[in-house]
């Protein structure tokens, strides 16, 4: 089975004093780890981060 993505939030936030931008994506994912569960990810920064859904 494929591992299937899904949008869950995107925002961007803009600083003022140097016009530098920062994006945030989070997404569901049906297969992410070594043992290929159901996840969040976020990313941002180019900064990879993962949540398990279940305890």
């Amino acid at each position: 089975m494929s591992n299937v993505k899904t949008l869950v939030d995107e925002w961007s936030v803009r600083d003022l004093e140097d016009n530098s931008s920062l994006k945030i994506v989070v997404e569901s994912c049906t297969e992410l780890g070594n043992k290929s569960l159901p996840e969040f990810r976020s990313t941002g920064w180019g900064i990879f981060s993962t949540m398990n859904r279940w305890p």
